[in-house]
């Protein structure tokens, strides 16, 4: 019921849709654009990473003002009175989103790696790719949880705009820390960094692998922040 509940919110609101046709186009585009000899060799992928991670960025956002409108609007609080469970109702609002995503981000990686693999594909073999795409796909799991916390704590626009401005440091860390250690540093997010060296990466298990262990990590400790606060908090 609580699913379903939280489904419905956001299937109205256009926000499930939006999260997931976002990567499919991110993907398409870099397809398309590949084909026809926009982008040099190896370039798509870096289009391609760089999509995903805003349509991550994205996904983060609306779970932050999604979680905030609806605590704001009372429904939330209509099924606290209910007895349904806190964290019960905390979980439906972090894994809708989540799941969306995920649907669109998994498409996306699976159209990128039949459309761009005759041309650009380097080293990354099937269970390499996987790999990569497990990574992808614990990072935005973190980056949810971020938006998860923004949304127990804050208004929606508030909540909405913080996540943004969090995720883009986070981003810009990741990156550094890239650049600077290189891509076998694991951190999370580095799945990003991995998909855009598709032509050159060698040997990308150990990077993807830590990199998806700290990604879930990070979003654990912050689901049990979020699940403390909001167990306290006035819905």
């Amino acid at each position: 019921m609580i699913l379903r509940l939280a489904t419905r919110q956001g299937w109205i609101s256009y926000r499930l849709l939006a999260l997931i046709l976002a990567p499919v186009l991110m993907a398409a585009v870099a397809g398309g654009a590949a084909s026809g000899g926009v982008f040099a060799r190896g370039q798509a992928w870096q289009f391609l990473a760089v999509g995903l991670g805003v349509t991550t960025l994205l996904t983060a956002v609306v779970e932050a003002a999604g979680l905030s409108g609806d605590r704001e609007r009372g429904m939330l609080g209509w099924l606290a009175v209910r007895a349904v469970p806190r964290p019960t109702i905390l979980t439906a609002w972090f894994v809708v989103p989540l799941a969306a995503s995920f649907v669109g981000t998994a498409s996306a990686l699976a159209v990128a790696r039949m459309t761009l693999e005759p041309a650009l594909i380097g080293s990354l073999d099937d269970a390499a790719y996987l790999a990569t795409t497990a990574a992808v796909l614990a990072a935005g799991v973190a980056a949810a949880s971020v938006g998860l916390v923004m949304g127990v704590l804050m208004s929606r626009f508030q909540a909405g705009l913080m996540t943004g401005f969090a995720l883009m440091l986070i981003g810009a860390a990741v990156v550094a820390a890239s650049l600077l250690l290189g891509p076998g540093t694991g951190v999370p997010g580095a799945g990003f960094w991995l998909l855009a060296q598709a032509t050159v990466v060698s040997d990308p298990l150990p990077t993807a692998f830590l990199s998806t262990g700290l990604s879930l990590g990070v979003a654990a400790a912050l689901w049990v922040v979020s699940a403390a606060v909001f167990s306290r908090r006035s819905l």
